[in-house]
């Protein structure tokens, strides 16, 4: 059966008139119908409320690390003031006395992210061969994660490093 709806009814007026037509047609069979985007959305609810879940978990994991490690950067650059208060003496600059700050503390993520990432490609897959139709996983998509990761590891220490790095070298090798 073949309706034609031209200028685009209202989606009540369509199933009224699509009712009408079905009665007139099939008066002994019911009418029963669905809105296929609502049979869609209906199969993908389950993926959205784990999408949903597990964006909480992960912002709340990323902010426990992050507080983790900046605890970290406060604990090591105490634990490193007259180091860096020596070299500041002996002439380093405030770029080498934080790019040394951050090399310590970018390598070790720089690392998880390596050994994460092959974990990550094999979940990612078997979760994508599920679907009848799928996307192929590319670079892009765990660059700009990685990326973001030591972005956010930066920013994390950054500003402890800046602080240890721009300190007074006489404040810092005067504490015994």
């Amino acid at each position: 059966m073949a309706i034609k709806l031209s200028p685009a009814p209202s989606q009540t007026n369509a199933v009224a008139l699509i009712r009408s037509n079905w009665i007139s047609f099939f008066p002994d069979a019911p009418f029963d119908f669905f809105f296929l985007e609502d049979f869609y959305s209906s199969q993908y609810a389950g993926d959205l409320q784990v999408i949903h879940v597990f964006d909480v978990f992960c912002g709340l994991a990323v902010l426990i690390a992050c507080l983790g490690l900046f605890g970290l950067s406060i604990f090591t650059t105490r634990q490193r003031i007259k180091e860096l208060g020596i070299r500041k003496v002996l002439g380093a600059g405030f770029n080498d006395l934080s790019g040394l700050l951050l090399r310590e503390f970018l390598r070790p993520v720089a690392l998880a992210c390596a050994v994460a990432a092959p974990f990550l490609i094999f979940a990612l897959q078997n979760w994508l061969d599920h679907f009848a139709f799928h996307t192929d996983l590319n670079a892009v998509e765990f660059a700009l994660p990685i990326l973001m990761v030591m972005g956010i590891a930066t920013l994390t220490v950054g500003f402890q490093t800046a602080k240890a790095a721009s300190g007074n070298p006489i404040e810092s090798l005067r504490h015994e």
